[in-house]
């Protein structure tokens, strides 16, 4: 009689250390909340923030009215920040802390997909990706919803591949997350909902058995998630004149594409990223890349939702480059595996997808520096001499700003660039 074999028992870890899997993505997130937080209160405000001073500085039923006459769209991120200046105050610095705090979360959901898709190396690249990124460090000094965007959309990205990869046995619960993610993310910005046509996108590309199952329930979760956000979406609609500033940029659209819209204007860190991307470009048409799966949802979810907008924006004018900030996640994906993929045909792969890092980490420090720099937001030498009284003074909205009545309904105060109590930015 052959005797049984004692099961082998997997030693659990008891010591007050965190595993190191959970440590990492609190690392990154911590590292980019303290990047964007660096100097956050030192470029000049800008209308745009100025806009979000105007709207949080008043009551609730005052804000309440806003929202419901001119600002639907960032009615989630005007309550969240109001609540966060009950305790920070309404100065630039706080505000763009609360930004701050989103670029931190965003780095670290970008990690965390990363993972999912990759594994803990090719999380590590894309760490360190989305922490140097412009359009995301950007997003950190912005007192605009930008960064909670980008990180709602990484949520998208991670709720989707989850219910996907969940089989027929989870049953509901991973598409009703993936449908409450995608809720979250219209709601705090309406185009988000494009990420619903990057997740079918990836689904049509898989393997044909469960193709047709899985399309089913992803077209069910998303317009269940985009039909709970429609009165958003249709108040908006009515508020349309909030962006008739918009048009078609016509030629000017290469630059926005290729440059601006992910990399804020840094030409340094646009070139060098490129030349990584078309390398790894070549080296995947030869043959297949070396994280398959990242390539396909990171290219879903920084090229579907733009190709869609792109297409919409002649007949309706939708198209800014900071409007696609939430397809950044997408680009974290494609950008990080593009530097595996370069580095593993050099000799000594860690070695070269480190020194690959380093370059495109010293390209971005100007772009970088600049966006902390007291000139660099648009209009920064006239709001610079005007700053004393177009933002806060001691955490309360000074008499020339939010509660300025030399402004008619609509209009931009000529004294203090800002608008009247009736009106706020898009």
């Amino acid at each position: 009689m052959a005797l049984a074999t004692r099961p082998q028992v997997r030693r659990v870890r008891t010591g007050h250390w965190p595993r190191p899997t959970l440590l990492v993505p609190w690392v990154f997130g911590i590292a980019g909340f303290l990047l964007s937080l660096w100097h956050g209160g030192r470029p000049s405000v800008w209308f745009d923030e100025l806009a979000t001073v105007s709207a949080i500085d008043r009551s609730p039923g005052e804000l309440w009215h806003l929202l419901t006459n001119i600002d639907a769209v960032h009615g989630l991120y005007y309550w969240a920040v109001r609540t966060f200046s009950l305790v920070f105050g309404l100065d630039a610095g706080a505000l763009r802390a609360f930004s701050a705090l989103g670029a931190g979360v965003a780095v670290a959901a970008c990690h965390a997909l990363a993972r999912r898709l990759g594994g803990e190396n090719f999380a590590l690249v894309a760490g360190v990706i989305a922490l140097i990124l412009p359009r995301l460090t950007w997003s950190g000094v912005e007192a605009r919803s930008y960064s909670w965007v980008i990180a709602s959309a990484a949520l998208v990205l991670i709720a989707a591949h989850r219910a996907v990869m969940s089989g027929d046995g989870a049953g509901r619960r991973p598409w009703v997350g993936y449908g409450g993610a995608l809720f979250l993310a219209t709601v705090l910005f309406l185009y988000s909902a494009t990420l619903a046509f990057a997740v079918a996108a990836v689904v049509a590309g898989s393997a044909a058995g469960c193709r047709r199952a899985q399309l089913r329930r992803v077209g069910i979760s998303s317009a269940a998630a985009i039909a709970l956000a429609g009165p958003v979406a249709i108040l908006a609609a009515t508020q349309r004149d909030q962006v008739s500033w918009l048009r078609w940029p016509g030629w000017r659209i290469f630059q926005n594409v290729l440059v601006d819209q992910w990399f804020d204007h840094s030409y340094l860190f646009a070139a060098a990223a490129w030349i990584v991307l078309a390398a790894a470009a070549l080296l995947w048409w030869r043959g297949a890349p070396s994280n398959p799966e990242a390539v396909r949802w990171g290219l879903a979810g920084a090229l579907v939702p733009l190709v869609v907008i792109l297409l919409v924006s002649p007949i309706v004018p939708s198209y800014v480059g900071r409007y696609v900030s939430f397809t950044v996640p997408g680009l974290v994906l494609v950008l990080a595996a593009a530097v595996s993929t370069v580095a593993r045909l050099l000799p000594r792969p860690r070695v070269a997808g480190a020194a690959v890092l380093t370059v495109l980490v010293v390209a971005a420090i100007p772009g970088y520096l600049w966006q902390h720099s007291p000139l660099s937001k648009p209009g920064g030498a006239i709001s610079a001499t005007r700053r004393g009284t177009s933002t806060t003074t001691r955490g309360r909205a000074t008499a020339c700003s939010s509660r300025c009545s030399r402004a008619g309904r609509g209009r931009r105060c000529r004294s203090c660039s800002t608008v009247s109590r009736t009106s706020s930015a898009a």
